[in-house]
């Protein structure tokens, strides 16, 4: 049995993510702070299987006992791999630095950085001594290479999973038997934070224009083609172990 835990499975990218690893029998063990019904509808006609397990990534003290929780669920001497995609992900707070509340930082810091850190933390304690197939998707931006004004919270916290993605790498070069990773840049998908970002004023993101363009202009991904591809990482034999990747690589 192949085994993923998927963060922000509920919606966006990781809905997309979820239906194409049940479609290719992987047993899902989906996170979301509440559970998607017609996604567990979707899973009893696939090949696969999913286990809901809601929790607030935001709550990140708790990440410790979420995970034993999860990991309860796996049964390890029947799997052929297991692996973890870092997705779920806040866009806010989107206006200038001097505008924004420590609060805000610290929630969307939590969310997008420490909860993946510490959620890798957990997944190399677990299945450290398991000689498997073990892979971590960390799902990134462009953002976390180019500055945005008004996206300082959510540049730099694509810009720090960026970086620990070169760490985990390079601290599982020595392990017994390691795990790889990767940062997988997903381009402008057709989700609810697209819709954010043009909800948003040129005061707060002065870059929104663009943004419209993109969605005017046809030009957003569906998520199913994103999905596809996260799913194809967990498949081919060559992992860019380290790397950060394009969708258009």
């Amino acid at each position: 049995m192949r085994y993923v835990i998927l963060t922000g499975a509920s919606s966006g990218i990781g809905l997309a993510a979820a239906k194409n690893l049940l479609q290719q029998g992987f047993h899902v063990l989906a996170v979301s702070r509440h559970k998607n019904t017609d996604l567990i509808k979707y899973a009893d006609k696939q090949s696969g299987k999913i286990d809901y397990i809601e929790f607030d990534l935001s709550k990140t003290a708790e990440i410790e006992n979420f995970m034993e929780q999860v990991f309860g669920k796996i049964v390890l001497a029947e799997a052929d791999g297991i692996h973890l995609i870092n997705n779920a992900g806040v866009l806010e707070p989107v206006k200038m630095m001097e505008d924004v509340e420590p609060s805000e930082y610290e929630k969307s810091l939590s969310v997008n950085l420490v909860a993946p850190m510490a959620l890798i933390s957990q997944f190399l304690k677990q299945t450290g001594e398991q000689n498997i197939d073990k892979r971590i998707i960390n799902i990134s931006s462009g953002a976390g290479d180019h500055p945005y004004a008004g996206w300082a919270a959510y540049c730099t916290s694509k810009a720090g999973l960026d970086m620990v993605t070169r760490v985990v790498k390079a601290e599982q070069s020595n392990a017994k038997y390691p795990a790889q990773i990767v940062s997988f840049a997903p381009g402008v998908v057709a989700t609810s934070m697209q819709k954010l970002i043009r909800s948003k004023s040129k005061s707060e993101f002065p870059h929104v224009d663009r943004f419209k363009a993109f969605h005017r202009n046809q030009q957003l991904l569906d998520p199913d083609i994103v999905g596809k591809k996260i799913a194809e990482l967990l498949e081919q034999k060559i992992f860019p172990d380290g790397q950060k990747i394009d969708i258009r690589d």
